[in-house]
C-alpha cells in the first residue's frame, strides 16, 4: 500500500547498474550526458580513442554516442537515435569527433568497445581501442567475426 502511494504520480527513470560493482551502466534516453560512473566506465575500458591507430588518451577525448543521441538534420526523422548505455558511448578525440560528425565517415558500434569505421569510400576497419588491435575489414564478409 506504501509503495502504490509513494508510486503514484511519481516520475520513474530506469538505470541499470553492474551486479557485482554497482557502477551505472545505462541510463536510457532521458539523459544526454552519461553520469559520472559511466563516463568512467567507457573511458576506463577503452583506453584511448577509438579511431583505427589514434592513441590519444580516453581522458582527453570525447565522450560520443557512437549513434547519435540528437537527430541529425536532412536524416530520416524515424531513424533510431542513440541512447545514453555503454553500448552506444565511445571516446573520440576531437579530430575523429569531427570526422565522424562531418566529415562523411560512419561509426558504428559491434559490441561495447569494438567499433567499425566505414570511410566515404567504402573502406571498413574494426577497431578496439586501447589494445592497438585494428583490422581491415573491407573485403570480409559482413557476418564474420573480427580477428580479435
Amino acid at each position: 500500500m506504501t509503495a502504490r502511494a509513494l508510486a503514484a504520480g511519481g516520475v520513474w527513470q530506469r538505470v541499470v547498474t553492474d551486479p557485482v560493482s554497482g557502477q551505472v551502466l545505462d541510463v536510457g534516453r532521458d539523459r544526454y550526458r552519461p553520469p559520472a560512473a559511466l563516463d568512467e566506465f567507457v573511458r576506463t575500458r577503452d583506453g584511448t580513442c577509438a579511431a583505427p591507430g589514434c592513441l590519444v588518451p580516453a581522458r582527453r577525448c570525447d565522450l560520443d554516442h557512437t549513434t547519435e543521441f540528437h537527430p541529425q538534420p536532412g536524416t530520416d526523422p524515424d531513424a533510431p537515435v542513440g541512447r545514453t548505455d555503454a553500448d552506444n558511448l565511445g571516446p573520440l578525440c576531437r579530430r575523429h569527433h569531427r570526422l565522424k560528425t562531418d566529415g562523411g565517415f560512419r561509426l558504428r558500434q559491434i559490441e561495447a568497445g569494438l567499433f567499425e569505421w566505414i570511410t566515404p569510400a567504402g573502406h571498413r576497419y574494426l577497431t578496439r581501442p586501447g589494445t592497438g588491435d585494428t583490422h581491415d575489414a573491407t573485403t570480409d564478409p559482413h557476418d564474420e567475426p573480427p580477428p580479435f
